[in-house]
C-alpha cells in the first residue's frame, strides 16, 4: 500500500463531535484521486457474488473473503484491508479515546488500555453465522415477548458486553 489509505487521513480530535453520540463528519475525507480510483474501480455485484433480484437488502460480504477474491480489484482490497488493520484501530482509538473513556471509565481507565486491544480480521465465517443465529434468537424473542421488549433485550445484550 503505498499511498495512505484512511478514510480518517484527514480527521482530526477538533472533528471529532459527541452529541448526540461519538462521531465524526468529514467532507473530502478521501483525496480526489484515491477516491476516483475507488469510484472507478467499485467492484461488480457479481465479483461479490451478490444477489441484485432481490430489492431493498444490505449486501454483507465479509473482510476476510475479499483477500482471496481476485475479482475484487487491488485498491478494494487494500483500501478494506487497512480499515480493518490495527494501524486504523490506533487512528480511531486516538481520534475517539476521550468519548470512549467517558462512556466506559472503569474499562478504558486510560488510553493505553484502549490502544493495546486487537485489530483485524476475526472468525472467517463467524459474522454470517452468528447474525442468523441472532436473528434467529430475536424472532423467537419477538414471538414471545414482542418487539419492544426483545429490543430491550438486545439493548441490554449489547450494553453488558466487554468491548
Amino acid at each position: 500500500m503505498s499511498k495512505p489509505l484512511s478514510v480518517l487521513q484527514r480527521a482530526t480530535r477538533a472533528d471529532v463531535r459527541s452529541e448526540p453520540f461519538p462521531h465524526i463528519i468529514l467532507r473530502d475525507a478521501l483525496p480526489l484521486d484515491l477516491y476516483q480510483e475507488l469510484a472507478d474501480t467499485f467492484p461488480a455485484p457479481e465479483a461479490l457474488e451478490i444477489d441484485t433480484r432481490r430489492n431493498n437488502t444490505r449486501w454483507d460480504y465479509e473482510a476476510h473473503r475479499i483477500r482471496s477474491n481476485e475479482a475484487v480489484p487491488q485498491i478494494w482490497r487494500d483500501f478494506i484491508a487497512y480499515h480493518v488493520s490495527q494501524a486504523f484501530f490506533a487512528e480511531i482509538a486516538e481520534l475517539f479515546y476521550d468519548d470512549i473513556h467517558k462512556l466506559y471509565p472503569d474499562y478504558y481507565p486510560n488510553y493505553e488500555r484502549l490502544k493495546n486491544m486487537k485489530a483485524g480480521i476475526r472468525f472467517p465465517g463467524f459474522s454470517s453465522t452468528w447474525l442468523e443465529k441472532l436473528k434467529s434468537h430475536s424472532t423467537s424473542k419477538e414471538k414471545r415477548y414482542g418487539r419492544a421488549t426483545s429490543r430491550r433485550i438486545k439493548t441490554r445484550m449489547r450494553r453488558n458486553r466487554p468491548g
